[in-house]
């Protein structure tokens, strides 16, 4: 592991948290938001990293990633030797042209990696499905991968237990830690993304690059695809600069309604809409002050943002309730009118 641990560089902490209100005047509950999370059963978590596998992105033709970690091939239980590959981002094992496995037929099989010359053996220990965040979505993939070295075994995802189902295929292209956007693009491309993270998470609203986002099953443009990823990591200036936390909670929606978390009972306050660029608009940032990002760039209140204009991404804070009690949102709330489809 420690062999992994010198070639594999560490992603850079991608953030996004809550915090949000309209008006001047919510400073004043400022504090309100930072003590204990507001109780919030439809909030989503925030991720801290784009991808945090040790091993974040392969060539499926055997060039080297930018770690210097290049396939070689896979092994079944009897230890013969096969090209790795993927279908409908699952993993996959050929023979020439000819599909072997691919999927659960794969677990008990071994993926061998050279990071340098050496080579790296990494367990295909279980597979598992999570359904979609996308409406009539079809579930993701999520395999453990467990790295085999001198120190026994290891997760390939940092913090998991060896045999959990941590780590999900994105195929198709990879991605910028530092910019938040999509960066290499092309078949011979995987990106492993590590559970609750930021590309998880894309890929589980159906906003992956073989996606499926619910709405007569296309695929997300690239654009919606990076406007994902900026919201989820809070990366209001679109410069690649997170200005929040990892796990915060916090309530999106797209436009088409395909992916939705809000409802009519959470008492919210919107916080921002989002593109490929960043934030179109912002109320209070998640976590941070408003004056922290307008240092960056300058953005206007979301009050004065047109809603027939061009957004992906519509995102709220969760709100304590107001007096007491359930907190439930008047239809003569503007707000109620944006939760309809």
């Amino acid at each position: 592991m420690e062999t992994l641990r010198r070639v594999f560089l560490p992603v850079l902490m991608l953030t996004a948290g809550v915090v949000a209100c309209d008006e001047e005047g919510a400073d004043d509950l400022e504090q309100v938001f930072r003590a204990d999370p507001i109780p919030c059963p439809k909030c989503q978590l925030n991720a801290a990293q784009v991808n945090g596998s040790a091993i974040s992105s392969l060539d499926l033709a055997g060039a080297p990633n930018e770690q210097g970690v290049a396939v070689l091939h896979v092994l079944d239980p009897d230890g013969r030797k096969y090209t790795l590959g993927v279908i409908d981002e699952e993993l996959a094992a050929y023979d020439g042209a000819k599909l072997v496995a691919f999927g659960d037929d794969l677990v008990g099989w071994t993926l061998v990696v050279a990071v340098g010359r050496s080579p790296q053996r990494i367990l295909i220990s279980t597979r598992h499905e999570e359904p979609s965040w996308a409406k009539d979505a079809d579930p993701i993939g999520l395999y453990a991968l467990d790295v085999v070295d001198g120190q026994g075994v290891h997760n390939v995802c940092p913090g998991y237990d060896v045999g959990f189902p941590a780590v999900t295929i994105l195929h198709g292209e990879t991605y910028d830690h530092e910019l938040k956007e999509v960066d290499l693009v092309g078949d011979q491309w995987i990106t492993l993304a590590c559970r609750e993270e930021a590309m998880y998470k894309v890929k589980r609203m159906g906003y992956g690059p073989k996606g499926d986002q619910g709405l007569d099953r296309q695929p997300a443009s690239i654009e919606q695809r990076t406007a994902a990823l900026k919201m989820v990591t809070a990366d209001y200036c679109g410069t690649g600069h997170s200005f929040t936390e990892f796990h915060t909670q916090i309530l999106w929606n797209n436009r088409t309604h395909t992916v939705h978390t809000a409802d009519l009972v959470q008492n919210v306050a919107i916080e921002a809409f989002w593109d490929e660029n960043g934030a179109r608009c912002l109320s209070k940032p998640r976590l941070v002050t408003r004056a922290e990002v307008l240092a960056e760039c300058d953005l206007p209140p979301c009050s004065t943002f047109p809603l027939n204009s061009a957004w992906e991404w519509r995102t709220y804070a969760p709100m304590p309730p107001l007096g007491g009690g359930t907190p439930k949102l008047s239809e003569s709330s503007p707000i109620y009118k944006l939760f309809k489809p």
